[in-house]
């Protein structure tokens, strides 16, 4: 820019008011560039939110290309992600238009500014153009040029940095979750009072959030074995999410006892890039007798010795040379080695067998028989079978408890609850004697 402004200090020197004809021309054709950057950050800002999903759909194809394969969906991926990717082009294929105006104007600017200049002092005529102004001038007007010629790349990496910064912003901008769970020292080992919890984000309605959980009171005791059961949508995972500060609190109060551990076994196994031994102890000194009884708990003794270098063998990103039932053992035996006080688990036993189901069930949550007999343990099932072997189960219906109590009373006093058993019934429920 000062560049710019000395050569046309030093122009205006040899040309007088002529130099202000090119300014005018050059400030036009800067106010056409702005326009068409303008229009180009609305354009970008577009095919960036369309790279965002083609890239989301192209991870969830690399990351689930098994089960595509499997059931033949490779087709209809292909054909969403050309889908999106067509439209991306023809935000590109429109950016690339613009940009090429601005290319051309700034091209041409030198030009037209010495037309304008040149014209003008030979319409006013007070001096004659002889060579010694016209080199000098078109040699000051080359320093005008030089940087101008230069805008269109400028304005483009502008035009980046602002849709960059505006998206990077939206993410940091969101609020922080504030951490809404207490540590008192209370008689049981988690309470929940009056609670309603949302998501951060969640649709909003009527100028407030959707509550996902509401009304909720819920006292749990020391080992005692608990389920959470509803309908799909009832908000069972929430729950948990909930009692591990994950949500947006509205109201109510959430307390673990002071110097509770807390486990925490997702839906979707947590597998890191390491051998399987390391995936299971997680940075614990390894005590022999406890891993091996939780390597046989968890019913990976078979799956070790199909392993090619059996517990030591190295597990690919998000444990992708596991199937899925491994991968869920991995993570509940990861669960129980920790030794935590209180177990949260999230539908521990959907990815494995009928069989496989039963021996986890006999050999890690029984209250007589299992590993976590003295803990305490919250289980968020459809697996029917689990129910007459637990303490007590929590029935929720559209993000509220409908019911507590146990099998039996359930069973005789719960329309909902007995509802729930006939519609898993079918295909859930796993033999009950073991």
């Amino acid at each position: 820019m000062g560049q710019i402004v000395l050569a046309l200090y030093l122009l205006y020197n040899e040309l007088g008011v002529s130099t202000f004809a090119g300014l005018v021309v050059m400030l036009a054709i800067m106010l056409v560039n702005g326009f068409v950057a303008k229009i180009n950050d609305n354009i970008i800002r577009k095919q960036m939110s369309l790279k965002d999903q083609r890239q989301l759909i192209s991870n969830d194809v690399f990351n689930g290309i098994k089960v595509l394969k499997l059931y033949g969906w490779e087709k209809a991926f292909v054909d969403k992600i050309l889908q999106i990717r067509s439209k991306e082009l023809r935000f590109l294929r429109t950016a690339g238009f613009w940009t090429t105006i601005t290319v051309l104007t700034s091209n041409c600017l030198p030009f037209m500014v010495a037309l304008a200049t040149f014209g003008t002092y030979l319409a006013i005529g007070s001096e004659p153009l002889d060579a010694q102004k016209v080199f000098v001038s078109l040699t000051l007007l080359a320093n005008v040029g030089a940087p101008l010629m230069q805008m269109p790349d400028t304005i483009n990496e502008i035009i980046l940095l602002i849709v960059s910064t505006k998206r990077l912003n939206k993410f940091l901008d969101l609020p922080e979750i504030t951490n809404y769970v207490t540590h008192d020292n209370e008689l049981p080992v988690l309470r929940i009072e009056n609670g309603c919890f949302t998501w951060n984000s969640g649709p909003v309605v009527n100028n407030h959030k959707n509550v996902i959980l509401k009304d909720i009171n819920l006292k749990i005791m020391d080992s005692q074995f608990v389920a959470v059961i509803g309908t799909v949508g009832s908000a069972k995972s929430s729950l948990l999410a909930a009692l591990l500060g994950e949500m947006d609190r509205l109201s109510g109060r959430v307390n673990i006892r002071h110097g509770v551990s807390v486990a925490y076994v997702p839906q979707q196994p947590w597998i890191m890039n390491m051998t399987l031994k390391d995936n299971i102890l997680f940075g614990k000194d390894i005590n022999e007798d406890m891993y091996k009884m939780v390597i046989n708990s968890c019913a990976l003794s078979d799956d070790l010795r199909q392993l090619s270098a059996g517990d030591e063998t190295e597990i690919g990103e998000k444990g992708i040379n596991l199937s899925g039932g491994q991968k869920q053992r991995v993570s509940l035996a990861r669960a129980v080695y920790s030794e935590a006080d209180l177990y949260l688990l999230d539908d521990p036993l959907s990815a494995v067998d009928s069989h496989v189901g039963q021996h986890i069930m006999r050999e890690v949550f029984h209250s007589e028989t299992g590993l976590l007999r003295n803990k305490t343990r919250i289980m968020v099932t459809n697996q029917l079978f689990v129910l007459p072997f637990v303490d007590q189960i929590v029935v929720l219906k559209n993000g509220k408890i409908q019911s507590i109590g146990s099998y039996d009373q359930l069973m005789n006093e719960n329309k909902e609850f007995r509802q729930i058993f006939r519609q898993y019934s079918g295909t859930d429920n796993m033999d009950n004697n073991y």
